[in-house]
């Protein structure tokens, strides 16, 4: 498969629009559309909140107010944790708890070796799909391929 491709299970995930003759309707389109937005907010946050603990451990609360405060992507309290607990159950993200001068302890979040590099590669995949956006927007590849998109655009 190549880098940055769509594995089968991710494609699945999204709702197929229909695939007959007759025309799409809006509220076909609303849907595909808000599954899309949802399956890139969810790795945008992946990679905002692997990029928040880059240089600096932070607690949970801490990461959580700053991926709020960019609602583009989606990053709610309900949200951000379960991603937090997820990413450490995968080996990316260690855990220490400490006392805290006011209030409860603490649940502080670093990156791991396994997360570095994971964030590392996630950089660079990222790099290259808006790259590959990019080039076909100055004309790099066939004519049309993102028309529409510069049509939405403007």
């Amino acid at each position: 498969m190549e880098p940055g491709a769509l594995s089968r299970a991710e494609t699945h995930r999204l709702t197929p629009l229909p695939q007959t003759s007759a025309p799409v309707t809006p509220m076909e389109i609303d849907t595909f559309l808000g599954n899309w937005i949802v399956q890139a907010r969810k790795g945008l946050l992946e990679l905002s909140v692997l990029t928040a603990l880059e240089f600096e451990e932070r607690y949970g609360y801490e990461i959580v107010r700053d991926m709020a405060a960019r609602p583009a992507l989606g990053g709610a309290e309900g949200t951000v944790y379960p991603m937090l607990a997820r990413l450490k159950q995968h080996g990316l993200l260690r855990t220490s708890l400490r006392h805290a001068a006011e209030g409860p302890t603490r649940k502080y979040y670093a990156l791991t070796d396994h997360g570095r590099e994971a964030l590392e590669q996630m950089r660079s995949r990222f790099r290259e799909l808006i790259s590959g956006v990019l080039r076909e927007e100055d004309g790099d590849t066939p004519q049309g391929t993102l028309a529409g998109l510069r049509r939405v655009g403007r």
